[in-house]
């Protein structure tokens, strides 16, 4: 969307839940096939060992790319990596929480050695989509966008509608989208997270 292309980048491959990552934030291989199946680029890295690091540097090369994503993810280890100059600030995880500490305070512009530019940014612990309607959120899920203009009503919610009437419902059933995305677009689209 708007000229930007996705990757999807797990960084920390290298680590299992039990070595730090809990919960909602860890992503398993399955997760990211799911993404991979709807066109996205997915890069698994690890600082650590260096997987993935041939395949980032590519995607870099020769454009303007941004590293987003939440605090403790190690998007400065992944810029010392690349920029050993850099010397980003790096920190633990919080071992009483689990969750990163915001050691990047402000967006910084690096010129990589191979080409490409590199922005560097702060973490975040929350992310907000209060300034999207819920047509803007629809799109985001492209595969959900797509199956929802067969669905027989045009307001369909893909909630009680029956599965006859909903085009998002019949895929689930028919494995061509996963029920986890429906799961997140349903939960972006509540009431409860999406006031009207």
């Amino acid at each position: 969307a708007n000229g930007l292309e996705p990757v999807l980048l797990m960084n920390k491959c290298d680590m299992s839940p039990e070595e730090g990552m809990t919960g909602e934030t860890w992503l398993t291989k399955n997760d990211l096939g799911v993404y991979e199946a709807l066109g996205y680029k997915v890069i698994q890295t690890s600082t650590k060992t260096g997987q993935g690091f041939e395949e980032l540097a590519q995607a870099f090369r020769n454009k303007t790319s941004i590293l987003v994503g939440q605090s403790g993810v190690g998007k400065s280890s992944l810029l010392n990596c690349f920029l050993p100059e850099a010397r980003a600030k790096v920190g633990d995880l919080s071992q009483y929480t689990g969750l990163g500490a915001h050691t990047t305070s402000h967006a910084e512009l690096h010129h990589l050695k191979t080409g490409g530019r590199l922005i560097d940014c702060a973490g975040f612990r929350e992310f907000a989509i209060w300034h999207l309607d819920l047509d803007e959120i629809h799109d985001g899920f492209r595969e959900i966008a797509e199956a929802a203009e067969n669905c027989r009503f045009r307001d369909c919610l893909h909630i009680d509608e029956p599965l006859e009437s909903c085009a998002v419902k019949q895929a689930v059933a028919d494995q061509r989208i996963a029920a986890s995305r429906v799961q997140s677009f349903m939960r972006l689209t509540s009431p409860d997270f999406f006031p009207s």
